[in-house]
């Protein structure tokens, strides 16, 4: 089996407060570089593809050559996230299983990346989740609460996600719908999605207080 991984990495950082978060270091590394060496360390994948937008280029490149893996590579996203990874599905060389990771996630697991390979297999896609903690409510236009949703049946989804090729690049094709992860869109064609246990520090960095919260995680993990 040869499997596939597609580093999304061409958002805007719009509320980063005029940070790149990518960019941003963590122990004196990129964010973008912690992701990248998880996936090369961990050998499963013939191909990395990293999807970028084209004022990034250059330095995403230049961590890329540092890194010295011969499946590397960087194609230019598009307009939506489900654009960007649409970019990246269609340029990789063959696989039959591909990840799909936030780039702005840099603390993703070894153990989570074995877990979603074993998952895939049984189902054609699965994704990583956590339970959620607090009582939800859902609001109406007025923002009156309406129903207390029943929390043991919601989660919180994360990345990477993991589908058969074929499968995911069918959905890609067919649905147009905007959506916020890739899995949707397997959904969306009536496809099951298996669900596995994600990880609490598989965060994705969207603010400074992510970025520090990832910083203190680090020095925990260095003492």
């Amino acid at each position: 089996m040869k499997y596939a991984v597609i580093i999304v990495a061409a958002g805007s950082s719009s509320r980063m407060k005029g940070m790149d978060k990518i960019f941003s270091e963590l122990g004196g590394k990129p964010v973008l570089q912690h992701c990248l060496e998880q996936f090369v360390n961990s050998k499963l994948f013939s191909e990395i593809i990293v999807v970028v937008n084209s004022a990034r280029i250059e330095k995403v490149n230049a961590i890329l050559d540092s890194l010295h893996y011969e499946g590397l590579k960087t194609v230019i996203g598009g307009n939506r996230r489900q654009d960007s990874v649409f970019q990246g599905l269609d340029a990789i060389s063959i696989c039959d299983y591909v990840a799909i990771h936030d780039g702005a996630r840099p603390f993703v697991t070894q153990e989570l990346l074995r877990s979603g390979i074993q998952c895939v297999r049984k189902t054609g896609a699965a994704i990583p989740v956590l339970p959620l903690q607090d009582t939800i409510k859902k609001i109406d236009t007025q923002n009156i609460v309406s129903e207390t949703m029943n929390r043991n049946t919601l989660h919180r989804a994360q990345t990477p996600q993991f589908f058969q090729y074929d499968l995911i690049m069918e959905a890609h094709q067919s649905v147009d719908t905007d959506v916020t992860d890739d899995s949707t869109m397997v959904e969306l064609m009536g496809k099951p999605v298996l669900a596995f246990q994600g990880d609490p520090d598989n965060v994705k960095i969207t603010t400074q207080l992510d970025l520090a919260y990832l910083q203190h995680i680090l020095m925990e993990r260095n003492i």
